[in-house]
């Protein structure tokens, strides 16, 4: 071999190595390259995660915790400690304006109205939108008193006009109609005098039910009553006798009889029951008005001849007020004056009517009489007469007349077959004040909200059900479940009793024994009883919810008192102490009546009316003292839709209980299934209510978060 070519093979293979050598490196350069690369992505990730970590807003994530437990804490009844937590979630982004919203409704809540108004005044001078909120501002500064009414509005409008029948292919609603009346419910009873019932419909003129019977049969008719019991009086115009009906369409008692002695009865028309539950009845044919008790016991007649200018010759529609009976007396067209005990004291009207055959009064105070084709007002204090031209000419024979709880009037035409409905036409256009006041999310997606609705003279509109209500969650409809719930919350009653622990009080415990035990030995299963001692410094809750009679009087027996004791503070811990619990709420005030200047020394006696009515919580005052009744307690008592007693002189004391028992609260429970999510129940869900109303609309909104 030449040396050229050992130096060529040479070469050759050193090539070759050369190749395998590079082969390999540039495997493992190209395995470290890939691990570089790896590196260098997962280097440039966690620079993007830390800068991202340096851009989050933590002032608005904080803000945004702190209104979580604030809306968590309101709707717990917590609402001191809500407003705690609106006030921080605002500390940290002062732009929050749903924080600032609720931080209004905290305030309302806790019975701080001032705040309220200067939180929810401050969120529209930046700005904030919201539909209900001028509204509640509004309502707010009107039930202050701080706007008034310039004039009063007494026009009315025509709401209604229902026939009681349309064709042979409906069934007829009612006949000829005659007596309307009305229950405690809001509930019209219509005498149908030709298809021989008395047919019951709610406020949205809905049928609820109808009273007959086929034995001893009602024939014709034409008035109707109804006792607090729910007991229905009808008068047959044809058989000359009353029949008190229960609920059941069985006859429980016949009153009177025909004839024209004492007790009898030709053609009995209007009924009438007054405060002590006395049934007067129009006997037209005898020309004279017949008193019963209401078992049936006949008591006297009177508006004969006997009574001079009282003798009536055609007496039709009747009506009570503060002690006197007011008779229309058709063919002298004249409404007659009695007393209770038919004693004859004066007549009117004689100048303007024509033909009267009823009479009642709006809640403006004037009278209202309807005549065969008109509808007169009467204003007693201005003598002024004028005609009520809302009807028009409708009537054809006015029948009878009847103003509900909301101010409506409502009459019947028994030629035309009609029932006719009038309302105010402020009422009528005028919005409705709704608040959710609280919601219910425990069980998610089950969830329900209490509601109040107020017209704009702070009345509580009856009849108002889940057909009148829409609601949206997120923006989205909602199908409703309906509001059982709230006749159930109405059921149970929680009553806690404040004990002044005053030395003067501690002079009548035995009386206050006696009183309180009467009242816990009268109440249902449904009711229960706490007792808070009201001391110079804190309230304290001597017997809890569930606590035995014994128990509880053995607490009034505790000899430590005060001279003075803070009952602000003490009604502001009991309604606290029983604010989450699902129930109608009263307070029971047990004092001497009188003032020591350090009655409400840490909380004004508005701050505990408002608290009060914005938790619908009714106060009672019982005053044991020989003095006079301080007016304070007079005015907290009224404000609240509650009662004050002076214990020696008032003889109901002992059905207290009874009353509280009997009595429904403001609040509405409305129920429906959430189709809303919530990732981990940190994302809040917003609610919006829609009321409308016979013509009367409002909205409310509010924001939960699901329960943990």
């Amino acid at each position: 071999m030449t040396k050229k070519d050992k130096i060529k093979n040479k070469l050759n293979i050193n090539l070759h190595n050369l190749c395998n050598l590079t082969k390999s490196t540039l495997i493992r350069v190209m395995e470290f390259n890939l691990k570089k690369n790896i590196f260098i992505f997962i280097y440039i990730c966690l620079g993007f995660s830390l800068f991202a970590v340096n851009e989050i807003d933590l002032d608005y994530e904080y803000s945004l915790e702190y209104f979580q437990k604030g809306i968590r804490a309101f709707h717990n009844t917590e609402y001191e400690l809500a407003i705690m937590n609106f006030l921080k979630s605002l500390g940290y982004k002062e732009n929050n304006h749903k924080a600032r919203y609720f931080l209004g409704e905290a305030y309302r809540k806790a019975g701080y109205e001032e705040n309220a108004l200067f939180v929810w005044n401050s969120l529209l001078s930046i700005g904030y939108e919201d539909k209900s909120l001028k509204n509640k501002i509004s309502y707010l500064y009107h039930k202050r008193g701080m706007l008034t009414d310039i004039y009063i509005d007494k026009d009315y409008i025509l709401k209604e006009d229902i026939k009681g029948y349309y064709n042979d292919k409906t069934i007829p609603l009612f006949l000829k109609p005659s007596q309307i009346t009305i229950d405690r419910n809001n509930h019209y009873y219509i005498a149908s005098f030709l298809t021989g019932m008395v047919a019951e419909i709610d406020q949205n003129f809905k049928i609820v039910r109808n009273y007959t019977s086929p034995y001893p049969k009602i024939e014709k008719p034409f008035g109707v009553a109804v006792d607090k019991d729910g007991f229905v009086y009808i008068s047959d115009f044809k058989n000359d006798v009353v029949l008190k009906m229960n609920k059941l369409n069985i006859i429980e008692k016949q009153i009177g009889f025909k004839g024209i002695g004492e007790g009898g009865l030709l053609g009995p028309k209007y009924l009438l029951l007054d405060d002590d539950e006395n049934l007067y009845v129009s006997d037209s044919g005898n020309n004279r008005i017949n008193k019963y008790k209401k078992d049936g016991e006949f008591l006297f007649s009177f508006g004969t001849e006997k009574d001079g200018d009282g003798d009536l010759k055609s007496p039709s529609g009747i009506f009570y007020d503060n002690g006197k009976i007011y008779v229309c007396d058709r063919d002298t067209n004249r409404v007659v004056v009695f007393d209770k005990s038919g004693n004859y004291l004066n007549y009117f009207g004689d100048q303007n009517l024509s033909e009267p055959y009823d009479i009642t009064k709006d809640k403006l105070g004037r009278f209202l009489i309807l005549c065969k084709d008109k509808l007169w007002a009467y204003e007693e204090d201005n003598s002024l007469w004028y005609i009520i031209d809302a009807i028009g000419d409708r009537l054809q024979r006015g029948t009878s007349i009847i103003t509900d709880i909301e101010g409506n009037i409502l009459l019947t035409d028994f030629n035309s077959g009609r029932l006719l409905a009038l309302a105010l036409e402020r009422h009528r256009y005028s919005n409705l004040n709704v608040n959710i006041e609280r919601v219910y999310s425990q069980k998610f997606k089950e969830v329900h909200f209490t509601m109040t609705i107020e017209n704009d003279d702070g009345v509580n509109p009856t009849g108002i059900n889940a057909s009148n209500i829409v609601v949206y969650e997120n923006g989205k409809i909602v199908p409703l479940i309906g509001t059982s719930f709230t006749e159930e919350k109405n059921s149970i009653s929680d009553i806690t009793i404040i004990y002044d622990k005053t030395k003067n009080m501690a002079r009548v415990k035995d009386d206050i024994k006696i009183t309180v035990d009467k009242w816990i030995k009268s109440m249902n299963k449904k009711t229960n009883v706490c007792l808070v001692s009201a001391n110079e410094d804190n309230p304290i809750i001597e017997n809890d919810f569930g606590s035995g009679r014994l128990s509880i009087l053995d607490s009034f027996d505790e000899k430590s008192s005060s001279s003075y004791t803070d009952k602000g503070f003490a009604i502001k811990f009991g309604s606290y102490h029983m604010l989450n619990r699902f129930s109608k709420k009263s307070i029971i005030l047990i004092t001497d009546g009188g003032e020591t200047g350090k009655d409400f020394e840490k909380f004004k006696i508005d701050d505990c009316i408002n608290f009060a009515n914005n938790n619908d919580i009714k106060i009672y005052v019982m005053s044991f003292g020989d003095s006079g009744f301080s007016e304070i307690y007079k005015y907290m008592a009224k404000k609240t839709g509650g009662d004050y007693y002076r214990v020696y002189k008032r003889s109901d004391l002992q059905d207290l209980f009874k009353k509280i028992e009997n009595s429904k609260g403001r609040e509405m429970v409305v129920s429906y299934k959430s189709r809303s999510t919530s990732r981990f129940g940190d994302e809040p869900i917003s609610i919006y209510a829609e009321i409308n109303y016979n013509g009367m609309k409002g909205i409310a909104t509010s924001t939960y978060y699901p329960g943990r």
